[in-house]
């Protein structure tokens, strides 16, 4: 979120003052608690979040591997 912010990427502190409501959500469902469900629902929302931001960071020459991608989330998915 610093880049698309364009804020120094120093820690997460203060994150709440500058993310828009919207994204700071986003990020409150990255946080798990103890349980392997939450810990796995956590990294799909991370996977998410990273996807959304690449595509407004990533310049257009970065190819995106949409078939290594698949497979990583499918096979995430797929642990139970």
């Amino acid at each position: 979120y610093h880049l698309k912010y364009n804020k120094d990427p120093r820690g997460v502190r203060k994150l709440e003052f500058f993310l828009d409501p919207n994204d700071l959500n986003l990020l409150k469902k990255t946080i798990p608690n103890y349980s392997y469900d939450s810990i796995k629902i956590a990294i799909l929302e991370l996977i998410e979040i990273y996807k959304s931001l690449r595509s407004s960071i990533f310049p257009s020459e970065i190819n995106i591997n949409k078939k290594a991608e698949s497979l990583a989330t499918d096979y995430l998915n797929s642990l139970s």
